[in-house]
């Protein structure tokens, strides 16, 4: 039942007929300890996707009983007792440990809590009541419960943590459980109902970032913490290596449980599908951070790509001085300099050697002939700028980039127009490279390499957006350009399951990626899909796509 439920919720998004204050009456049914809340704002939606153009394109079998009686269900949402004309929320409760519990959370409101018991009953048989008189009433099966008055229903959901779990294997011993499979039910039911009666002074009903953050238009909202993703990803390293390093794993714990949270807004516009995320970060950390990222982009290595279609770049620009100045706060320099010490290097040796501008691009080169398979190739480039041709040359000399000093000198001057010399690193992956104007290109041919600089006829970069000149980091790829070099290198009649892809393709235009930039005291992420159809909303041309 919990599956069926939640997946006609998530469904159920896309529609509904009002919208919702700043106020929102679900706020107060958050759980407190939740570190992530997902809103999905029905009436936004609704505005942009008609009910039964969703329903027609959904990817069930009629004739499957479950399939068939979900789709008829959702034909006619309102018999399953859920007010689908209102928001929804879900929240996930972790502890950043693989031995707690982990909760998840579903609050809707209701429009007819009778029809709603109903649909209950019918969707799971066994399930165990708890009466609350004159409070509400809940149910339960197995791992999750359910509660619920006349107006909102809350849905808890347990997962129970790595040494709560029965071994699964018949050989193995099987682990005690800390909970007996009866006690989850339980669980979860006081769980639901406390969320139920609600929480009137927790923090999601105080923090007004939170609350102003979940009442703009946006069709759906994301509040998680800070570094969730990476601490999800050593959670998943701590359950395979659990209890070797203690200390590892309070430090992961620590930074799952941090204060600060990221809030994310995903909107479906006419012709682009936008995310955008903003973190606050503690005032000491966003001044190293405007330093670190306040490095504009070099557009000048941009507009020296030589002549033809720019299918993809990523631009890095930061400010290299501001690691040093990171590992003094730190006090982890001289650790850093032991190690470097290997190789005869200090951190002094990396910082001078690059002023902090990397650009990678993949060009379809204008006037570059077919090989001999009849295919054009694309060309790749990797620009970076040097600060100190010194210590960049030392850098190269002991990272073993080159042979030697003499033979850097016997073979190009490095300092000069172009540097000749061969490399034992660029040898071993087929790289060549030219040094000029202190720039540094490497590609797979010297003939790229050297034309970069030859190149007199610059491009303009007016295509360029604001987002990603601002942004220390970028990726942009011209998707509708990327789709016509890459049926134009296709020689044979393609399959079906390749036209299918390439018509879902040619409806996308460009992605674009920016991450860093610093606006109104906070950092941003953005992301942004432009669809062909740039009239046409976003979310439509998605449904579209995938029938």
């Amino acid at each position: 039942m919990k599956k069926h439920l939640s997946f006609w919720l998530l469904l159920s998004s896309f529609i509904g007929l009002h919208s919702f204050a700043q106020d929102n009456p679900l706020f107060r049914h958050l759980p407190p300890d939740a570190a992530s809340v997902y809103q999905v704002n029905i009436p936004a939606l609704v505005s942009k996707l008609n009910w039964q153009d969703l329903i027609g394109k959904l990817p069930m079998n009629p004739k499957d009983n479950k399939s068939g009686h979900m789709l008829e269900m959702m034909k006619n949402p309102f018999s399953t007792g859920i007010n689908i004309t209102k928001d929804f929320f879900v929240t996930e409760t972790d502890k950043g440990n693989p031995d707690s519990a982990a909760y998840t959370t579903i609050i809707f409101h209701l429009a007819d809590s009778a029809k709603f018991v109903a649909f209950l009953s019918q969707q799971e048989q066994g399930l165990r009541f708890f009466p609350y008189p004159n409070k509400g009433r809940a149910a339960g099966k197995d791992k999750y419960g359910v509660a619920w008055d006349k107006e909102v229903a809350v849905i808890t959901i347990i997962k129970p943590g790595a040494g709560e779990q029965l071994s699964s294997s018949k050989s193995a011993p099987q682990a005690r459980p800390r909970f007996p499979a009866g006690n989850y039910t339980v669980l979860a039911a006081k769980r639901s109902f406390a969320a139920l009666k609600g929480f009137d002074r927790s923090v999601y009903t105080t923090d007004t970032e939170f609350k102003a953050g979940f009442s703009d238009d946006a069709d759906m909202h994301m509040w998680a913490p800070r570094g969730a993703g990476i601490s999800m990803l050593a959670k998943n390293i701590m359950k395979k290596g659990r209890g070797k390093d203690p200390g590892f794993s309070k430090a992961m714990a620590a930074v799952y449980q941090s204060k600060a949270h990221t809030l994310t807004a995903l909107r479906f516009e006419a012709g682009k599908i936008t995310i955008k995320s903003t973190t606050a970060y503690p005032p000491d950390s966003l001044a190293f951070y405007a330093k670190f990222a306040g490095r504009p982009l070099n557009t000048d290595l941009v507009a020296r790509l030589p002549k033809g279609d720019l299918l993809a770049m990523i631009n890095l620009h930061v400010d290299p001085s501001a690691i040093g100045e990171m590992l003094d706060k730190t006090k982890s320099r001289a650790k850093v300099d032991s190690m470097l010490a290997k190789k005869e290097l200090t951190v002094d040796n990396i910082i001078h050697s690059f002023k902090g501008d990397i650009l990678l691009a993949v060009v379809d080169p204008a006037d570059k002939p077919a090989d001999s398979s009849g295919k054009k190739q694309p060309s790749i480039y990797m620009v970076t700028t040097i600060d100190d041709l010194s210590s960049f040359k030392e850098l190269a000399r002991k990272m073993n980039l080159i042979k030697d000093s003499a033979a850097a000198s016997a073979e190009g001057n490095m300092g000069g127009d172009s540097v000749k010399a061969s490399t034992i690193l660029m040898n071993k992956l087929k790289m060549a490279w030219t040094l000029k104007d202190n720039i540094l290109v490497v590609s797979f041919s010297k003939q790229i390499t050297d034309g970069y600089f030859s190149n007199t006829d610059k491009r303009s970069t007016d295509f360029i957006p604001s987002r990603v000149k601002d942004s220390p980091f970028s990726l942009f790829v011209d998707l509708k350009t990327v789709m016509g070099y890459l049926q134009g290198m296709n020689r044979g009649e393609p399959s079906e399951k390749d036209k299918k892809m390439m018509n879902v393709l040619n409806k996308l235009d460009a992605f674009t990626f920016t991450g860093g930039a610093i606006q109104d005291g906070k950092v941003e992420t953005y992301m942004e899909l432009k669809m062909t159809g740039s009239s046409e909303n976003s979310l439509r041309s998605l449904i579209k796509m995938i029938r």
